[in-house]
């Protein structure tokens, strides 16, 4: 049986591009952010949109 280690939460926050061929949002670099957790129902408060979760497991 495995055992939840540790929960993350990643967000990231988008800007507008300037490329002409890139159009619409796109990631700001140097706008991701890992959050740890105690659950995916905790949803930490956040500078931009939560993309994913890093869940560790140990058996």
């Amino acid at each position: 049986m495995e055992r939840l280690v540790l929960t993350d939460q990643v967000s990231v926050r988008y800007e507008m591009s300037t490329d002409l061929v890139v159009r619409g949002l796109v990631p700001e670099t140097g706008g991701a952010m890992q959050h740890s957790v105690l659950s995916l129902r905790q949803s930490r408060a956040r500078y931009g949109t939560v993309v994913g979760w890093i869940v560790r497991i140990r058996p």
